[in-house]
């Protein structure tokens, strides 16, 4: 929890930015792929991070210096923060009633005047909280906003919070399968989604996403923990369950672009895993 006396939220948010981002550069398959399976934490917790991960991929593709991503890693983690108090609230289906919908409206707004009442005075770190949710083609608020008026990290933090909405499940639904999700991003550039930022983005996470579930062409059911390189179409899995659908004792390694028989043959849906998660990427070394 963010700090609530002038400065703490500040020095929080940017210790936070700071092992988030060593993690990434730690593992970043690794870190992907247990937020996107994680079952436990609350979808409010998983998603900043989850958001922040892939901010921080995507923009050290884009070479943005150390300080530069940390200052947009603090705005990933606090641009919510004017909506905190209506969380649970939010998590409902279908849509929201006129005084949620407002809150979510003006919650950038909110989240900048929070930070800079708490003492934050970066303006890049301020801009992102206050553009990220604003759209290329003019839709966003709550400012309306188009193209080049949008700072190019807010559209990649809004890129990334878009992406993260569609994959991660919520209390009353569960999540899209990553490639579809993938495909929606593709299908929203220059619209809902900056068109170059979105083949950067697609070009770094890859087809098939660390945490997707996938079954070969060998039959063998297993979960992507690294991403191919350079061929992004072609990762590595941790295979958990035979052709016939009996569990392995131990997952097993299979990389997708050495043998035909582990090409990916169908993305799954997401299903609950009786193997622990540092299982899963042991087995990727």
């Amino acid at each position: 929890m963010l700090g609530t006396c002038p400065g703490a939220v500040a020095a929080d948010a940017l210790e936070l930015a700071g092992r988030l981002s060593a993690l990434v550069a730690a593992d970043a398959d690794a870190v992907l792929g247990a937020l996107l399976l994680d079952e436990a934490a609350a979808y409010a917790d998983v998603h900043p991070l989850m958001v922040g991960a892939l901010c921080e991929l995507v923009a050290s593709r884009l070479q943005y210096t150390v300080e530069t991503r940390q200052r947009l890693l603090a705005a990933v983690l606090s641009c919510n923060l004017g909506q905190l108090h209506e969380q649970a609230a939010l998590a409902r289906p279908g849509p929201l009633p006129a005084e949620l919908l407002a809150v979510v409206q003006a919650h950038p707004a909110r989240s900048h005047a929070l930070l800079r009442a708490s003492g934050v005075d970066d303006p890049l770190w301020l801009e992102l909280v206050l553009q990220h949710h604003e759209r290329p083609d003019g839709s966003g608020y709550p400012q309306g906003l188009r193209g080049a008026a949008i700072n190019p990290l807010a559209r990649l933090l809004s890129l990334a919070d878009i992406y993260c909405a569609m994959v991660l499940p919520r209390e009353y639904r569960t999540g899209i399968r990553a490639q579809q999700a993938v495909r929606q991003i593709f299908l929203a550039r220059g619209q809902a989604v900056d068109a170059g930022l979105a083949a950067d983005f697609i070009g770094e996470i890859g087809v098939f996403p660390p945490g997707s579930f996938v079954r070969l062409a060998n039959g063998e059911t297993g979960v992507v923990v690294r991403r191919g390189a350079p061929r992004r179409e072609s990762p590595l899995v941790s295979c958990i369950r035979s052709p016939r659908g009996g569990e392995y004792a131990r997952p097993l390694r299979r990389d997708c672009a050495c043998d035909p028989r582990y090409a990916i043959a169908d993305v799954l849906g997401r299903e609950p895993l009786s193997h622990p998660l540092p299982a899963l990427w042991s087995a990727a070394h």
